[in-house]
């Protein structure tokens, strides 16, 4: 199974490569389900004309496409404010990926912190989707280890960067209103959310390991 990052675009510049119909199915008929059911609900919109064509062929061979049929939907169309709304509020009713708590409803911020070692200067900025109390932990735990280890030698340009973006997400710790970070994960992942709506389980999963494809708001 490839990872995640490695599936995206994997289709279009295969084809791109051999510009092989057939040889495109061929290696669609590799895939396990697991792939192309991650490309299916994830990638659709992404995909060519003929490898969308080949996906969907393929899935209907392995009587696959019914299970995802709404993710793909939900991919091709454009959302209403409505519709987007309503994906967030699946995500936000569910309990807490850090405490197990859902009496508060579940919000995203970006989350960064720096070290630095005089030389030397390691930056991360991730997304995290939790309650607030948990949210509010995780930006003060990152400010605590940016202001620490993050002021020495060249790091002091990226933690002056850290700290702003903390103290921009720290306004929106608290909020029922989806943020803007996480209307942009749900729009990432519509397909995937679609699919698993009625999955608690699976929608945890997609929760805890929730990455950002958009470091900015």
């Amino acid at each position: 199974m490839l990872p995640e990052y490695l599936m995206k675009h994997w289709i279009n510049i295969l084809y791109i490569m051999t510009q092989n119909k057939e040889e495109l199915k061929k290696r669609y008929s590799l895939l396990p389900d697991e792939d192309l059911l991650r490309i299916a609900m994830k990638d659709s919109a992404d995909l060519t004309p003929e490898a969308f064509h080949v996906m969907t062929k393929e899935l209907e061979r392995r009587k696959l496409k019914d299970s995802v049929a709404s993710a793909i939907d939900a991919q091709l169309r454009c959302l209403s404010s409505e519709e987007l709304s309503c994906y967030c509020e699946i995500i936000q009713k569910q309990p807490c990926p850090n405490c197990g708590k859902n009496q508060l409803k579940l919000n995203a911020i970006l989350v960064s912190h720096v070290i630095s070692l005089v030389f030397i200067t390691f930056s991360e900025t991730k997304l995290s989707i939790a309650c607030p109390a948990c949210l509010q932990e995780s930006n003060k735990d990152a400010n605590l280890k940016t202001w620490l280890f993050g002021l020495w030698g060249i790091g002091i340009f990226d933690t002056i960067k850290s700290l702003s973006l903390n103290y921009k997400m720290a306004k929106y710790i608290g909020s029922e209103t989806p943020t803007p970070v996480l209307e942009n994960f749900v729009q990432d992942n519509i397909g995937k959310i679609e699919a698993y709506k009625d999955k608690s389980e699976d929608l945890q999963f997609l929760i805890k390991h929730a990455k950002a494809s958009r470091l900015t708001v």
